[in-house]
């Protein structure tokens, strides 16, 4: 029988609170530009792009709707989950001695996928609504690249951080 972590109350950190803040005032940003473009929008839009961001696929602008629920869908699965860091998978056991250490760096890990998957969703609408207008023709090419560069570091930073076991 797996023997059960201890659950603590941590406060959160200067850099949570900014990271929600950051992502808060993101998904304000979505919505703002969704409820002032929507109604201007054409009855099609990108709904699909390749992966040098030029769009390959049409569709009904209720797509985006569907893409901003998705990411508030998300943005509140991992809210949720940031508050209990006790059922976290870690490359560690967790006992009474690293319990804060681990908890701390894995509650961080999902405060920053949080606030990168919003921004990925933001820039997909914001993408896909200037495209629409025909302001862009395409995404960045550079999108791709960096979204997985971006979220390969954070994770292996955190993985590097949450293998050590840190001790009281």
């Amino acid at each position: 029988m797996k023997k059960k972590r201890p659950v603590l109350d941590i406060p959160l950190t200067a850099t949570e609170i900014w990271l929600e803040i950051i992502t808060l005032a993101i998904i304000i940003f979505t919505l703002l530009l969704l409820k002032n473009n929507y109604s201007l929008l054409p009855a099609e839009i990108p709904t699909h792009f390749n992966s040098v961001g030029t769009p390959d696929s049409w569709g009904s602008k209720t797509s985006l709707l569907i893409l901003t629920g998705i990411m508030l869908v998300t943005y509140a699965g991992l809210k949720i989950a940031e508050r209990f860091p006790q059922y976290y998978n870690y490359l560690q056991p967790i006992d009474e001695s690293n319990a804060a250490y681990q908890y701390l760096n894995g509650r961080m890990l999902m405060a920053f996928i949080k606030t990168e998957t919003v921004m990925i969703f933001a820039y997909l609408i914001w993408g896909t609504v200037k495209i629409a207008r025909g302001d862009l023709t395409s995404l960045s090419f550079c999108f791709l690249p960096v979204v997985l560069a971006v979220m390969a570091v954070t994770v292996f930073y955190y993985i590097i951080k949450l293998s050590k076991k840190k001790d009281g």
